[in-house]
């Protein structure tokens, strides 16, 4: 096998996917450098931050032969950059610095390809792959997700407000010389949805290629094939930061018209955030104390647990690019009912999901409705749906798969 030398900017990069770091990002960064590593020397520059973790997987003999360097910025810089907006000043600095780590080190080593593999974002450039004078992949890249239109004028105007700057901000960043170069340079842009697809240039699209954010262990996905089963309770599932765009709120109605006439349902909410208060007070105003449960964070193994014990997966998220519980859930054998934005719309398709378009608040909680009840009618639906979930999550999502699948990305631009 002719091994090939592997540069990898990887700011998200940690084995104990933290929630105090970068969870989703942080597990993809690990899990793919280590299926690269298997046929291919690989070099990571990533954070300090993820030092401990990093250190202690490899004291137990994880990711052998690959060489980590960490990174880190002052420490008065740290700690200042604590808001949206400072972390995102921070790592344009730590990337500058990371590009002057990768010219020294390609100096030594002359690598064969670079790639930004995690803290990707389609407004900003990989400062390596614009600069460094070798064959480049770039992703998988996201950023653009927006609220829909349908569900915009639902919210406050300080968070439209937010929204628009957002939003103009990032239209910015694409039009940045050092953005251009990179788009430009890039042998692949691999992108985790159709909507970051859609900000790439046309001229540059024949380099575009689907590449999910989130993959399974084998050992995570079920081994049975799902089949039907009476249950003495209807269990919803429902994961994710307690954030406006989270959607929750739309859950909780929806839940609250379906409990109304299926009184053995009962949901449970995993996650925490800005809005839980908020949520928390609309499920006691609405009378669903006693069928609505709340619980924290919770270890990886008892999460996928509890995704088991329970019937459908709903994900009523419209801005999140990645979804990876999403591919959770499949990998559980459960039907998803999510909306038709990000990540979630790439993930499930119709053999195994419901997906609703955001057309306004009303419509996506009508349709929550329509959806749960559906799948609460037929516990023949919910196998067929579950079954084909767990068949997608393994021969697509499983970790194996996506490092053979980016082994052929490197083997097509070399």
């Amino acid at each position: 096998m002719n091994k090939k030398k592997i540069l990898i900017s990887a700011y998200a990069f940690n084995p104990t996917a933290s929630f105090q770091l970068h969870p989703g990002e942080d597990a993809f960064g690990w899990k793919m450098v280590e299926q690269i590593s298997r046929e291919h020397d690989v070099w990571v520059i990533t954070h300090s931050c993820n030092r401990e973790g990093v250190l202690e997987a490899l004291s137990r003999g994880e990711m052998p032969g690959v060489n980590i360097h960490f990174l880190e910025l002052p420490a008065f810089l740290w700690k200042r950059c604590r808001t949206k907006w400072g972390q995102r000043i921070y790592y344009y600095f730590w990337q500058r610095a990371a590009l002057k780590k990768a010219w020294e080190l390609h100096q030594e080593i002359e690598f064969d390809l670079v790639h930004h593999l995690t803290k990707g974002q389609d407004w900003r450039a990989s400062f390596m792959g614009a600069k460094l004078d070798l064959p480049f992949v770039w992703g998988p890249v996201g950023g653009v997700q927006r609220i829909p239109r349908g569900l915009g004028g639902e919210y406050s105007f300080v968070k439209r407000l937010a929204e628009s700057v957002r939003r103009m901000g990032r239209w910015l960043g694409r039009h940045l010389p050092a953005r251009k170069k990179c788009v430009r340079r890039a042998r692949m842009i691999l992108v985790c949805c159709q909507e970051t697809r859609d900000k790439v240039p046309k001229r540059y699209r024949k380099k575009v290629r689907y590449f999910p954010t989130h993959g399974i262990d084998r050992g995570n996905i079920r081994v049975k094939p799902v089949k039907m089963r009476k249950q003495k309770k209807f269990r919803v599932i429902t994961v994710g930061k307690n954030e406006w765009t989270g959607g929750f709120s739309l859950a909780v109605e929806a839940f609250y018209r379906f409990a109304a006439d299926n009184p053995k349902a009962d949901m449970t909410i995993v996650g925490k955030g800005q809005e839980r208060e908020q949520i928390e007070s609309l499920i006691r105003e609405l009378g669903l104390a006693d069928k609505i449960t709340f619980q924290d964070w919770m270890e990886r193994e008892e999460l996928l647990k509890q995704m088991k014990l329970s019937d459908v997966f709903l994900f009523p998220s419209f801005r999140d690019e990645g979804a990876g519980v999403v591919v959770d859930a499949m990998a559980c054998g459960l039907p998803v009912v999510c909306v038709a934005a990000g990540g979630a719309g790439f993930h499930v398709k119709e053999k195994w999901g419901i997906k609703i378009q955001p057309k306004s608040r009303q419509y996506v909680i009508d349709e929550m409705v329509r959806a749960l009840s559906r799948l609460n009618k037929s516990e023949k639906l919910r196998a067929e749906m579950g079954e084909a979930a767990r068949k997608r999550a393994k021969e697509y999502y499983e970790w194996g798969r996506l490092g053979k699948r980016m082994l052929e990305i490197y083997a097509q631009i070399m």
